[in-house]
């Protein structure tokens, strides 16, 4: 859900989107700045609001080349009060030994907090995926260094980044996936006023339909053969086993999706 696209907005309205219990709105501020995506000039009310949401993808990177550890700058665009980085990154190794695992994930050298992911491998393919989540009131600035490590040599790796306005430390999560599959399904709880937000890979795949959320971006990991999808829902009202989807297209392989939902 975002705000309307036309018609009278209220105040009220404004601070449900930001997910902010009262207080008062500042016509120009770093706030509203943010959900109006204006860093600049002017602002109109209700004109530069219609249409906009309190999660914003700020970044997508996708690397290849040889190595253990990626480390590269990503936008978070613009800072404000109350504002949380959440990163969706995937991995494929040509070293399928063993179970590729993930070792450290870093934004601007304080540690991420893991959210829920998983890794598959088979004489074909070896994939990582999950969604990494900073400390309330964490990494300010506009941008920083995101650093990823794993325990064996990866060729491709993607990073998505979502700023998300006053979500708490706490959340919920789950995971599904396995081979050889063609799609996976979970379920998630949503708290009042919430926001999920899903991460799909499929190996063997030209592309990958989400289902439950939004689906905002989807695209080749590389030229690994490896397709990865991710979307939200926001201001969700509260509710038990909500089910999040995904559904690749080729043969059946490796397939994997990480769901997390924060409430107000």
């Amino acid at each position: 859900m975002t705000l309307q696209a036309s018609g009278s907005m209220t105040g009220a309205q404004i601070r449900s989107e930001l997910r902010q219990t009262g207080g008062s709105l500042v016509f120009p501020s770093s706030t509203t700045r943010y959900l109006s995506d204006r860093p600049s000039g002017s602002i109109i009310l209700p004109t530069h609001f219609y249409g906009k949401t309190a999660v914003k993808r700020t970044h997508l990177e996708v690397v290849s080349s040889g190595g253990t550890t990626y480390t590269f700058g990503v936008n978070l665009g613009i800072d404000f009060p109350g504002r949380r980085i959440v990163i969706c990154v995937a991995a494929t190794s040509p070293d399928v030994s063993g179970i590729l695992n993930r070792t450290a994930g870093t934004l601007a050298g304080a540690s991420l907090g893991v959210g829920p992911g998983g890794a598959w491998f088979n004489p074909g393919v070896n994939v990582n995926m999950g969604i990494l989540i900073d400390a309330p009131g964490g990494v300010g600035g506009t941008s920083a260094t995101f650093s990823m490590s794993y325990d064996r040599s990866i060729n491709h790796l993607s990073c998505v980044v979502y700023s998300v306005a006053n979500i708490p430390n706490s959340f919920h999560s789950n995971s599904n996936g396995g081979q050889p599959l063609t799609s996976t399904s979970t379920t998630i709880n949503v708290d009042t006023n919430g926001v999920v937000i899903a991460h799909a890979i499929k190996a063997d795949s030209t592309d990958v339909n989400l289902s439950g959320v939004n689906e905002d971006i989807d695209f080749d990991l590389g030229s690994s053969g490896v397709r990865v999808g991710v979307g939200f829902q926001n201001r969700m009202s509260a509710q038990t086993g909500r089910s999040i989807g995904m559904t690749g297209s080729g043969a059946s392989n490796a397939c994997e999706l990480a769901v997390v939902s924060f409430g107000s």
